[in-house]
C-alpha cells in the first residue's frame, strides 16, 4: 500500500473518525490505499482528570463515549491503539489513602479497557508515559508496575507508548536533594525558590517558604 496520499484523498481519510455513524473505517482505509498502523488519542489538557476523576459518572462517560468508540475504530482498521486519559488532583496526591484508592480505580479501568480492546480484536493497546506525579506512569519502575498490574487484572497484554519529549523534560520533576534545597534557601531575593526548582505539590512549596520566613525572623 502507498505510504502517501493525494490531496483528493484527504476528505475521505478525514471521514475516518471516531463514532462516525455507520462508518466502516477499514473499508475507507482500503479504498484510499492507506494502511493505518496505529491510532493515538489524548484528551483535554494536563489538568484534565478523565479516568482519574473522583466522580464515577465522569469515569464511566469517558469509557463508554470516548474509549469504546476509539477501540472499535482501531479494531475496524486492524490498528493498534495508544492513549492517555487520566490525572489525579492535588488533593489526592496529598492524602496517601485517597491516592491508593484512586490508583486502584485507575488500574481497574485500564484493565477493563485493555480487555475490551482484546475482545474487539485490537492487536496492541498502550498508555503513554508522562513526567509528573499526578499522571502515572511517570517513572521507569512505575511504568513496569503499571504494566504488570494491568496485565494481571485483565489477562491480556498491555503496552507503553513512549513520548520522547517527556523524557527530555522529566529532570525538572526529580525530587530535590539536600544540596538543592540549601541552594534554594541561600539564593536570596524576594523569590527564594527559583521557578525551575520543583519541590513537589503546592503544599510543599508553602512549607518551604514558611521555613524561609522563620529563618529570616
Amino acid at each position: 500500500m502507498p505510504s502517501s496520499f493525494t490531496s483528493g484523498q484527504l476528505p475521505t481519510l478525514m471521514a475516518i473518525r471516531f463514532g462516525a455513524p455507520g462508518a466502516r473505517k477499514g473499508v475507507t482505509s482500503a479504498r484510499c490505499g492507506v494502511r493505518v498502523v496505529n491510532l493515538y488519542s489524548g484528551h483535554g489538557t494536563y489538568t484534565t482528570l478523565g479516568l482519574g476523576h473522583p466522580d464515577a459518572r465522569v469515569r464511566e462517560r469517558m469509557k463508554e463515549l470516548w474509549f469504546k468508540p476509539m477501540v472499535e475504530a482501531a479494531a475496524d482498521l486492524g490498528a493498534g491503539l495508544g492513549f492517555f486519559a487520566h490525572a489525579f488532583p492535588d488533593s489526592v496526591l496529598q492524602n496517601p489513602a485517597h491516592y491508593r484508592e484512586a490508583r486502584e480505580r485507575l488500574l481497574d479501568s485500564l484493565a477493563e479497557i485493555a480487555l475490551f480492546g482484546a475482545r474487539q480484536g485490537v492487536r496492541s493497546m498502550g498508555v503513554e508515559q508522562m513526567y509528573a506525579p499526578h499522571q502515572i506512569p511517570w517513572t521507569i519502575e512505575g511504568a513496569r508496575e503499571l504494566l504488570r498490574e494491568v496485565r494481571a487484572r485483565s489477562g491480556v497484554p498491555f503496552y507503553l507508548t513512549i513520548d520522547t519529549g517527556h523524557s527530555v523534560g522529566q529532570h525538572r520533576f526529580a525530587m530535590p536533594g539536600l544540596e538543592e534545597l540549601r541552594k534554594a534557601a541561600a539564593s536570596g531575593g524576594h523569590e527564594r525558590v527559583p521557578p525551575e526548582q520543583w519541590l513537589g505539590a503546592d503544599t510543599t512549596h508553602r512549607r518551604f517558604e514558611d521555613l524561609l520566613r522563620q529563618d529570616d525572623e
